[in-house]
């Protein structure tokens, strides 16, 4: 099994070196299509195509990501009917995403990225995050982000 330090370490390292070579824009562009290559490699693994409604989907692969270690506990809060909060709890990444954030690149929080990609393939809903909220300093860490879905 991976150890979650040698997997921020190695997160921050790749993501760093494509903000350094390409700069913010392109480095966030490498971000999203990474999430679209991984919903692609799950899509039929997971059996996603018969889920027929945008929540279902992501709840999904937010009890997926569970299963495989990601975070310890993820939960969705429906706020209304275009906006999602997402809770995340003790997510692996969170060092990496933290310290590439405040360095100015685009966070690569897998689980944002494959479930935005998701609802873009299968609902072509777009996904604006208007609120990131890195939660605590101290682990398990707990991440907040708002999701308003667009049609």
């Amino acid at each position: 099994m991976i150890h979650p330090e040698f997997l921020n370490l190695e997160i921050y390292s790749i993501y760093a070196s494509a903000l350094r070579l390409v700069g913010p824009e392109k480095q966030k562009n490498i971000v999203e299509l990474s999430g679209e290559i991984l919903f692609s490699q799950l899509k039929d693994k997971l059996q996603l195509s018969n889920i027929k409604n945008p929540v279902s989907l992501v709840k999904e692969l937010i009890k997926y990501l569970e299963q495989v270690g990601y975070f310890s506990k993820g939960e969705v809060e429906e706020k209304s009917e275009n906006e999602l909060l997402i809770h995340m709890y003790g997510a692996t990444c969170h060092d990496a995403v933290v310290k590439l954030k405040n360095e100015g690149a685009y966070p690569p929080h897998f689980c944002t990225t494959l479930i935005f990609a998701g609802l873009k393939k299968m609902f072509n809903i777009n996904v604006e995050l208007t609120h990131l909220d890195l939660g605590s300093k101290e682990k398990p860490y707990h991440t907040v982000e708002k999701w308003k879905l667009i049609k």
